[in-house]
């Protein structure tokens, strides 16, 4: 979500116009679900885990099993990963002085609630895939 703040960067926007006119900024990715009809647990590679900032004790991950009813391919339907950061006063602050995403990252996450979050608590819950979870937050 904070991406969009480079964006207007590019486009000229002064920081401190920036910092002045915007509330909240709100990021969306959607990502194949598992068909939990049919699951199977399955040991994702090590670079997919640690891209995912995950580890093989983090599991068991599952993955849906291709069959009919999900057009062979083991998933039906999408999950939405959601990132909601306010812009606060203190982010705003650091906005209009010309704060790297970096710098502003620590801050608005500092609570939590990044897409990367959001992503590891849908698989924990079984909901995608490691794999579904990098292609949509890194590819």
């Amino acid at each position: 979500a904070l991406s969009v703040i480079e964006r207007l960067r590019h486009f000229g926007i002064p920081d401190y116009l920036i910092a002045d006119s915007v509330r909240a900024f709100i990021g969306l990715r959607l990502v194949r679900r598992i068909d939990t009809h049919q699951t199977e647990t399955y040991t994702p590679n090590a670079e997919e885990l640690a891209k995912a900032g995950l580890t093989l004790s983090d599991g068991p991950f599952v993955r849906g099993v291709p069959t009919p009813g999900n057009g062979n391919t083991g998933f039906s339907g999408r999950v939405s990963l959601i990132e909601i950061v306010e812009a606060t006063p203190e982010l705003r602050r650091k906005i209009a002085e010309g704060g790297s995403i970096t710098e502003l990252a620590t801050i608005a996450f500092s609570q939590g609630g990044s897409l990367r979050e959001e992503a590891r608590r849908h698989i924990h819950a079984g909901r995608i895939t490691v794999e579904d979870a990098n292609w949509a937050l890194y590819d």
